[in-house]
């Protein structure tokens, strides 16, 4: 089962959502509904769907279920969705076809789907021909001269009236004829692909069909709508199972993109879902330390007071910000691309960096512009009861057990704006947190000057310029 590096504790979420559909497809089958089921899997981008999913996918098969897997955002080049999703069913369903009538029989309900997705395919390129030849029937008549006019004692303009209206009528005839055998093959398909299926599904002892999609909400508005009326009308056979992966309010916006911004919706997407189960929102040092992973970055990429971790220090500092979840992940972009423009041989100061970040992405101007000018600032009042850590701080004398809080760690690594770096070396530190900025002072002296110590012009720490490369990032990270 892959849940290595669960930081989100996912595994015990997906524990209970696979016992609930146990349970209700149980009860479903008890009850004589001969039915699938669809589950919304709903959670913002960036919180582990798709790592829930993979994690899911492995403990279904390791419980012997047919699990495929359908990668909507990577599969939407294709014109129809169902031809993913059949794909995907005929890669996961190999193994258990070892008996020829299986094999038979799972071979007829491919044939039939794919009957079905060649006529989807073709009334799409359907619709668009008769736009085009709508357009090219209003160029036709302008070329005539403008609309055909006839009246009972009036004959037509042109003497083409009658013919086109008798051809029109023959064409319409001809039409219907057309699609009502199309449709009756179609719906021939459709039983057919469900009762061999079902025929399939019922050789599996007990086991079921999951088909997993993702990143449904990321594709074309048309295409994940089509996917869903796919899901929906085909795939209605007891014993398969859809858990479909989105961030709804994403794919909510997708389809009103195809019906119009004051079609309902919400309502309307839940016609495709059974039940949407919306994963727990992480708590916040969890949820940072799967950031540093997503984004390949180490905590020790950064300076920070040794006592003090980075994950900690950014999840307590977040939180006295009053950063949502989706905040923390839009700041630690931005946190990302600054190391990744950072020019400097030597490390960030996070005490520092992340602060002005916070203050960025919230919009607060006029602290990050007091800042980035050298003024001292008090952040928010919460900050200053935001304590990091307990552990062994020094003085002059002696030892002792202490606490720290954000502020006092920012408007220390603050003073990098303003004070020369000879004047500070100058003092001997006098605690643990001006122990560490001499040490990161000096660090920079040998790294950035030879380690020549300049009496003039003044020494300022390349700190100052923070705000010039958090601002650099934003431009990085905007959307047009």
């Amino acid at each position: 089962m892959s849940w290595e590096n669960d930081k989100l504790n996912r595994e015990a979420e997906a524990e209970t959502l696979l016992r609930f559909l146990d349970n209700r497809m149980a009860t479903l089958s008890a009850r004589g509904e001969q039915q699938s089921y669809v589950l919304n899997l709903d959670a913002p981008w960036g919180h582990g769907k798709s790592f829930f999913l993979n994690g899911t996918a492995a403990a279904l098969k390791a419980d012997g279920h047919a699990v495929a897997r359908v990668n909507a955002w990577e599969t939407d080049f294709a014109s129809e969705p169902l031809l993913a999703i059949l794909s995907a069913l005929d890669k996961a369903l190999q193994p258990y076809l070892t008996k020829p009538a299986l094999k038979a029989a799972w071979g007829n309900a491919l044939s039939a789907g794919s009957t079905i997705a060649v006529s989807l395919v073709k009334n799409v390129a359907s619709q668009t021909a008769k736009r085009y030849a709508g357009d090219f029937v209003e160029e036709a008549r302008e070329a005539l001269g403008g609309p055909v006019k006839k009246s009972d004692d009036e004959e037509d303009s042109y003497g083409v009236g009658a013919g086109i209206e008798e051809a029109i009528e023959k064409l319409a005839d001809r039409g219907l004829e057309k699609l009502l055998i199309a449709f009756r093959a179609q719906e021939a398909s459709i039983t057919t692909f469900r009762t061999q299926v079902g025929r399939l599904i019922s050789s599996l002892g007990g086991k079921r069909i999951y088909v997993l999609v993702d990143e449904l909400d990321r594709c074309r508005p048309d295409y994940a709508v089509r996917t869903l009326e796919a899901v929906k009308h085909l795939f209605n056979t007891p014993g398969v199972v859809f858990i479909i992966a989105t961030d709804t309010s994403q794919l909510i916006e997708a389809i009103k993109a195809v019906y119009g911004q004051s079609f309902g919706s919400g309502a309307y997407l839940r016609r495709f879902f059974n039940r949407s189960y919306r994963l727990r929102p992480p708590p916040f040092i969890p949820f940072v330390e799967h950031l540093f992973d997503r984004y390949g970055i180490e905590p020790d990429d950064f300076d920070l007071l040794p006592e003090v971790p980075a994950v900690r220090y950014i999840a307590k500092s977040s939180e006295a910000f009053s950063l949502s979840l989706r905040d923390l992940e839009q700041a630690f972009d931005l946190l990302g691309t600054v190391k990744d423009t950072w020019p400097y041989p030597i490390k960030l100061q996070l005490a520092f960096l992340w602060p002005l970040i916070c203050m960025f992405h919230r919009g607060d101007r006029s602290a990050f512009d007091a800042v980035a000018a050298g003024s001292s600032i008090d952040l928010p009042k919460n900050l200053l009861a935001r304590q990091l850590l307990v552990g062994k701080s020094w003085g002059r004398h002696s030892t002792s057990d202490f606490s720290i809080d954000v502020q006092t760690l920012f408007g220390s690594a603050a003073e990098f704006m303003r004070t020369d770096i000879v004047d500070f070396l100058q003092n001997s530190p006098t605690n643990t947190v001006e122990q560490h900025l001499s040490d990161s002072f000096r660090r920079e002296v040998g790294a950035l000057h030879d380690g020549q110590l300049l009496w003039s012009p003044r020494t300022i720490s390349v700190i100052r310029e923070y705000p010039n490369y958090v601002e650099l990032a934003f431009r990085f990270s905007a959307k047009d």
